[in-house]
């Protein structure tokens, strides 16, 4: 790998120790949280499952880079909310039928922007999150039904 290349590469490290067969304590940087399973599944709820944390990840993943696209667009916006609807059939992970996935089938995401900028300016922002965005990357290579839908929120003045 090149120097340039060298400067601009990032490392995560996360570390988890179980807790129990069906939970883990998480230690991201200086935080802690714990995965676990509902209550239907054998866990006790103590946390949100991988998966939901996958998507909960991408809500952040999407604010952050709505607020980077923004930047670089010169667009303001007061307001952001992201809401995820995914799906995935669950007999491939109990091993019921092989043909199944065992990830998210379908990951439908809207985000809701309050601004007074136009919904072309909305559209522009939209494309550049697309484009830009690792964890949007991540999704669209991993998830056959992927889309993300972009609506602008009337902004209420202060």
């Amino acid at each position: 790998m090149s120097q340039e290349a060298d400067d601009h590469v990032v490392v995560h490290r996360v570390a988890g120790e179980m807790l129990s067969p069906t939970s883990s304590s998480i230690a991201i940087r200086d935080f802690s949280l714990v995965s676990d399973e509902p209550v239907s599944r054998g866990g006790e709820n103590l946390g949100p499952t991988p998966l939901e944390l996958m998507l909960g990840g991408l809500c952040g993943g999407i604010s952050v880079a709505t607020a980077r696209a923004a930047q670089l667009l010169d667009l303001s916006y007061e307001t952001l909310s992201v809401a995820i609807e995914a799906e995935l059939d669950a007999r491939g992970r109990l091993g019921i039928w092989s043909g199944v996935p065992l990830h998210y089938t379908v990951v439908n995401v809207t985000v809701r922007v309050g601004t007074t900028e136009a919904p072309s300016a909305v559209d522009a922002l939209a494309q550049q999150v697309w484009s830009t965005s690792s964890v949007v990357s991540l999704m669209r290579a991993a998830v056959p039904q992927f889309t993300i839908t972009w609506e602008r929120a009337p902004s209420v003045p202060h």
